[in-house]
């Protein structure tokens, strides 16, 4: 029994030192393992401890990166306020418009009224045009009627010079008569010289007579003239009108497009703020990843430095966690290229909107220059019926001076008549002295 427990022990003995030898063998095999890997661990950490510092300092710049963010916020807020109170500005001014273009449109109807009173008032210069022919008409006769009667004048006045020889012959005869005959004769030769100037002064009274009448004439026809234009003015002023409602309704289009431009305008800014909200948000997120990778990354560089002390489970779970990082940051990074897309396209929206604004004003720029052009064909329209007011006062004035210069005319005749009838009676008297002296 003692024997074979001494064998027992012998063979146990020779298995503990065969476990020491295996113990031995482990244990060099581990320390060449490691020795490699703490090589590779260690130009590893170099690499991190690198890379870390490339880290550090991007993770400067997105923090400055955001800080000019902020401040571009700040600027584009205070951008928005001026946008708000433009977009009140214009709204107030589209307001304007529209009860600009109320007023032009009640405007319309008075240059219509107008029209209507100056068609009235061309009826009525019609009509007095044709009374005035009328009355020429009957100028004309009374003219040829005086005509006729200068020629019985002319024709008396022959016999009275035929008679007036006669008597000179006679009064020659009596020279050597008495006194009274010869004052008689003297008186008589003065009697004949007036008959023989009345004559002259019947036939310049005739003459502007007959100047009269041409003027007289002539003074319906520059009548018609005038009221022809007259009659024109009108219908200039109605299209005028016309044009001036057209750019009204132009002027109201384009308040309409510049409303609904600034109401793009608006929704563009609106999702811009909300861009820069969300951009502002990724940006965080981004900022929170790389400081949890940062971490992560320190606490892969702690295990890595403990590994000589056999911490392979810390640097494991260093590395481990920042492997778990890597999702959060890649979510941060595609966060903010989501908010950087809706960035672009608030500024998509608000250059859509800038462009509505832009045609907006180039369409109310477009109703103030028709409104401009038909104010000018107003004018021109009030222009031409003043011209023809002027044709037709022309025309009055040149009537009046016929009628006048007749008047004159025939007041002319009135003193050539007084003055054959002064001659007339010359004569009678100087025949009686005649007589008287012969007796």
């Amino acid at each position: 029994m003692s024997n074979s427990n001494s064998k027992n022990n012998s063979s146990n003995s020779k298995n503990n030192n065969s476990n020491s030898k295996n113990n031995n063998s482990d244990s060099d095999s581990r320390t060449i393992k490691s020795s490699d890997g703490s090589t590779g661990y260690i130009n590893g950490s170099a690499k991190l401890t690198n890379g870390s510092a490339k880290l550090t300092n991007g993770s400067a710049k997105p923090t400055n990166g955001s800080t000019k963010l902020t401040n571009g916020l700040a600027e584009f807020m205070n951008g928005s306020a001026g946008y708000t109170n433009g977009a009140t500005g214009l709204t107030n001014g589209s307001a304007g418009y529209t009860n600009g273009a109320t007023g032009l449109t009640n405007g319309s109807a008075k240059p219509t009224n107008g029209s209507t009173k100056l068609t009235n008032g061309s009826v009525k210069l019609t009509n007095g045009s044709a009374k005035l022919t009328n009355g020429s008409a009957k100028l004309m006769n009374g003219l040829t009627g005086n005509t006729y009667g200068s020629t019985g004048y002319i024709n008396e006045s022959s016999k009275l010079t035929n008679g007036t020889s006669k008597l000179t012959n006679g009064s020659t005869k009596l020279t050597n008569g008495t006194s009274k005959p010869t004052n008689g004769s003297t008186n008589l030769t003065n009697g004949s010289t007036k008959l023989t100037n009345g004559p002259a002064k019947l036939t310049n009274g005739s003459t502007n007579l007959t100047n009269g009448s041409t003027k007289l004439t002539n003074g319906p026809a520059k009548l018609t003239n005038g009221s022809a234009r007259y009659t024109n003015g009108p219908a200039k002023l109605t299209n005028g009108s016309a044009r001036y409602t057209n750019g009204s309704a132009k002027l109201t289009n384009g308040s309409i497009k510049l409303t609904n431009g600034l109401a793009e305008l608006m929704n563009g800014s609106a999702g811009l703020t909300n861009g820069l909200a969300e951009f502002m948000n990724g940006s965080a997120r981004l900022t929170s990843g790389l400081d949890k990778f940062m971490n992560g990354s320190a606490e892969f560089i702690n295990g890595t430095t403990n590994y000589n002390n056999f911490g392979v489970k810390k640097n494991t779970n260093g590395l481990t966690r920042l492997i778990s990082l890597l999702p959060e940051i890649m979510n941060g990074s595609t966060g903010l290229m989501n908010e950087s897309t809706r960035y672009t396209s608030g500024l998509t929206g608000l250059m859509n909107g800038s462009s509505s604004n832009t045609n907006g004003s180039s369409s109310n720029t477009n109703g103030s220059s028709s409104n401009t052009n038909e104010s000018s064909s107003n004018t021109n329209g009030s222009s031409s019926n003043t011209n023809g007011s002027s044709s037709n006062t022309n025309g009055s004035s040149s009537n009046t001076n016929g009628s006048s210069s007749n008047t004159n005319g025939s007041s002319s005749n009135t003193n050539g008549s007084s003055s054959n009838s002064n001659e007339s009676s010359l004569n009678s008297n100087e025949s009686t002295k005649y007589t008287n002296g012969k007796n």
